[in-house]
């Protein structure tokens, strides 16, 4: 049996959905552009990147989205928004939560300080976990080798002894370099299989003979 330590969960679109149109939806009813605007300035700006790796702080960070988007309203109200898109993966949840029973669960996760305090404060079961290794505090992003280190090391293992669980493929293959056994979240079955594969024991609301 593969020795179990650690499980590392990113947040976005596995522990809580998320969409973009849905906050660019939100945006445009408190600024002067069009809907294609908003969702181009935040893929292609580079301003999320560098906010996610702690280079701006958070106000810079809303003072450009102000200059460029014209967004009328204040910090207070923007980062009411800018939490708005997200609904909770209740059943991905109580997985992790089950598997706390048997191992310690970090978050790991290429996220900022608006989007992380609004869900702190809004979804208990963040404040459950062992640790959390966050990209804004860190300095790099998945699937950077650093982020992984930064992880491995906040939970004192090594990466064979640890699984990552994330929707996107080069986060997967990025923490699959470093010998992490990762998966591609796709959806409650496929993940419960995959665990089971690892460890031969899911229940149906959980997980059995982690070590």
């Amino acid at each position: 049996m593969r020795p179990i330590k650690a499980f590392f969960f990113d947040i976005g679109n596995v522990l809580l959905k998320f969409s973009l149109h849905k906050l660019a939806l939100e945006l445009i009813r408190n600024t002067s552009v069009s809907l294609i605007a908003v969702k181009k300035f935040f893929l292609d700006s580079g301003l999320e990147d560098r906010y996610e790796r702690g280079l701006l702080s958070s106000q810079e960070f809303f003072d450009e989205v102000k200059k460029q988007l014209k967004f009328r309203g204040d910090l207070e109200a923007f980062s009411k928004i800018w939490g708005s898109h997200f609904s909770e993966n209740k059943e991905v949840v109580e997985l992790m939560l089950d598997l706390k029973k048997r191992s310690k669960i970090y978050l790991l996760s290429n996220t900022n300080d608006l989007h992380y305090r609004f869900l702190i404060r809004n979804y208990d079961f963040l404040s459950r976990v062992d640790g959390a290794a966050l990209s804004f505090e860190v300095g790099h992003r998945k699937p950077e080798r650093e982020m992984y280190r930064s992880a491995l090391n906040l939970a004192g293992v090594k990466a064979a002894e640890s699984v990552f669980v994330d929707d996107l493929p080069e986060n997967v293959e990025g923490a699959r370099k470093l010998g992490i056994y990762a998966i591609r979240f796709t959806g409650l079955e496929p993940l419960k299989a995959e665990l089971d594969n690892l460890n031969d024991g899911l229940t149906s609301t959980g997980a059995r003979g982690y070590t």
